[in-house]
């Protein structure tokens, strides 16, 4: 807010010899205590949940590492409990299996007699692993749920590849195409 020129004008008005703490301060000095604080009070507020019911799935971040997401759900809402870098490591059925079992017990205090739902993605990889993770006796009860997001999204995907969408979806892509060369149509329309 304050690197922006209105944002200093306005911190100047309010006091001249005020002087905003830099980037380099908020990301190290302030956000690192900040972290703990929030990390301590989802913690607490994960050991108060009876029956765990967790999201997970694998993305890329900015500087495209592989990140391995577990976040669980609350009364409050998702609570995002882990962002792991898996790097070169292979997440074949096995592996994926062992690396959320890991996590599953930790995040249970080794008790999976807590963990409900666990929801992941649709392919058959998940699948494999899943049917490991019921083959362990104390996850037997879990309810393993295909991600309905995702599944939803191939769906989509597939209807809109059909030959009475696909021209459709071309022609859309066209007009698209053109209104991003276009640049004051393209502002006109995002006004309205």
């Amino acid at each position: 807010m304050y690197e922006n020129a209105f944002g200093r004008q306005f911190l100047n008005v309010i006091n001249p010899t005020y002087k905003p703490p830099s980037c380099k301060l908020l990301a190290g000095h302030l956000l690192n205590p900040a972290y703990i604080v929030v990390e301590k009070r989802t913690d607490n507020l994960i050991v108060a949940i009876p029956n765990i019911n967790i999201s997970s799935d694998e993305s890329s971040n900015v500087q495209s590492a592989r990140i391995c997401n577990i976040s669980v759900h609350s009364e409050s809402g998702a609570l995002h409990y882990l962002s792991e870098d898996i790097r070169a490591k292979q997440m074949n059925a096995v592996n994926n299996e062992e690396w959320l079992r890991t996590h599953l017990l930790e995040l249970s205090n080794h008790n999976p007699s807590r963990v409900n739902t666990v929801t992941m993605d649709t392919y058959s990889m998940m699948f494999s692993m899943w049917e490991q993770l019921e083959s362990y006796n104390d996850f037997k009860h879990c309810l393993f749920i295909p991600c309905n997001s995702h599944g939803i999204q191939l769906l989509i995907k597939d209807v809109l590849e059909l030959p009475p969408f696909s021209s459709i979806v071309k022609q859309a892509q066209i007009l698209v195409k053109a209104f991003r060369k276009a640049h004051l149509q393209y502002a006109c329309l995002r006004e309205n």
